[in-house]
């Protein structure tokens, strides 16, 4: 796949950091995951979009092994969908409620990352899941660089005299508002 040649190309010496952005486009989008599917089951007798999936699940499943043997730091970002569940109403019949928000990608991938986020419309950072006990429950408004030498000193790999102006340019951020 595209991402996966991308990523092999990835030279962590030169840049210490991959930012995928978005990797929903590889589920979702022109070429990825579902369209796949839509094109295998086309291609056979049957139509059958579950049995494409046996085709289209070892090429997912190497994405995600790619990304976890990178030998850097891996940022990625996903786009998100309000997500519903069915449940009956008072009358028994099934209607849709709104449970919040999910990644456009495979469900269950977020477990595969140490540190998982939501950006609301109000630019609250909701850390949704973390391995990083100073991130637990936290709900950051409009994080700024701070937030990404905190996470860079918990990896262990950053000089905590870094200034703002040096780690901008590593992680490529825009000035600050």
């Amino acid at each position: 796949s595209t991402y996966v040649d991308a990523i092999k190309r990835f030279d962590p010496a030169t840049h210490g950091v991959l930012i995928i952005d978005s990797l929903s486009h590889a589920w979702a989008g022109k070429g990825g995951a579902l369209e796949q599917v839509d094109k295998a089951a086309a291609r056979s007798q049957s139509s059958n979009t579950f049995a494409a999936w046996r085709e289209v699940t070892p090429m997912h499943n190497e994405l995600v092994d790619t990304i976890l043997s990178v030998p850097a730091h891996v940022i990625v970002t996903m786009r998100s969908k309000m997500d519903y569940i069915l449940e009956p109403n008072e009358k028994g019949k099934l209607t849709p409620r709104k449970v919040g928000l999910a990644p456009i990608q495979r469900e269950g991938l977020s477990y595969e990352f140490d540190i998982v986020g939501d950006m609301d419309n109000d630019n609250n950072l909701i850390i949704s899941k973390t391995r990083a006990s100073f991130l637990n429950r936290e709900v950051i408004n409009r994080p700024t660089s701070d937030l990404g030498v905190k996470i860079l000193e918990w990896c262990g790999h950053v000089d905590p005299t870094v200034t703002d102006f040096e780690l901008r340019a590593l992680l490529k951020i825009a000035p600050a508002d």
